[in-house]
Order: C-alpha cells, then sequence, then structure tokens
C-alpha cells in the first residue's frame, strides 16, 4: 500500500499541493470578506462618482462598515468620474422611505456627513445590512442604491 507522500504530481507530493491549494483557498476568503466590506475612518469620506451628466454611477467603498461601539458617522463626497476631483453636486440620501423620522439629508455643495448610527438600531456581531439611496438633481430617475453594515 502506497502511503499519500509518496505520490507525486506536477506541482509535488500530493500532501503538500493539496496544502497549498487550502491555504490559497483560506486566504483567498479573507481578501474577499475584506474587499466587500470596508472599515472607513472616521474622517473618511465615501466618494460618490458623478459622471459627465452629473448622475451617480458607484460609490467607493460599495458596502461601508459602521461598527456601533464608535458611534461611526458615514462622510459622502461627490467626485467627477473623468477627472477624479470632488464635485460640487446637489444630491439627497434617503435612508427610509416612511414619514416621520429623519428620511432624509441634503446638499447642494458635493459633501455630506450623517447622524450618528441610532442606538435602537438592529445590529449584530456579523452585522446587518441597511440600504440607502442616493439621487442627485441632475438624474432624479437614476438612483444609486449602495449599502451600509452596522455591528456591535
Amino acid at each position: 500500500m502506497e502511503s499519500t507522500r509518496d505520490v507525486t504530481y506536477k506541482g509535488g507530493p500530493a500532501w503538500r499541493t493539496g496544502g497549498i491549494a487550502l491555504a490559497m483557498l483560506l486566504l483567498s476568503g479573507c481578501f474577499l470578506n475584506s474587499a466587500t466590506i470596508k472599515a472607513q475612518p472616521a474622517s473618511g469620506a465615501v466618494k460618490i462618482e458623478l459622471d459627465e451628466r452629473g448622475c451617480p454611477q458607484n460609490v467607493e467603498p460599495e458596502n461601508v462598515l459602521l461598527d456601533f461601539a464608535q458611534r461611526r458617522q458615514v462622510e459622502w463626497q461627490a467626485v467627477d468620474m473623468s477627472t477624479g476631483e470632488d464635485a460640487r453636486a446637489s444630491y439627497c440620501v434617503y435612508f427610509d422611505p416612511f414619514v416621520g423620522r429623519s428620511t432624509s439629508r441634503c446638499t447642494n455643495n458635493g459633501s455630506l456627513r450623517s447622524q450618528p448610527v441610532d442606538a435602537g438600531a438592529p445590529k449584530t456581531e456579523e452585522g446587518v445590512i441597511y440600504k440607502y439611496t442616493i439621487v442627485t438633481d441632475r438624474c432624479p430617475s437614476e438612483p444609486l442604491d449602495p449599502k451600509i453594515t452596522v455591528r456591535h
């Protein structure tokens, strides 16, 4: 009976090749997770990329991680996609479609800051994902729906 250690493949012994493959798979999961949800510094801005028409096309990062223990806020800054420079754009950020709470925040100078995370907001160790909507004055029929993840 042959042991696994004696069997060789193109990349070397089977146990070494399998171990390397497993390590790469585990590491790729770590990179995928950190690329999907990025923690923002307290003073960092989420960039809203606007096209030549002034319509929101993308935000960077796509999913902002807010750690409730630090009661962090989100700060948005409109950016011209063609130049990468800050843009003085008029837009609103809608958090909730229902009447009765602070449902939106608007700016006409390109920069906007959220309120701190509500103490009563649902949150978990893994994070609860919330959608918000960005609408510009120039493209009211082309909203962008990025996400915020809130965790303990």
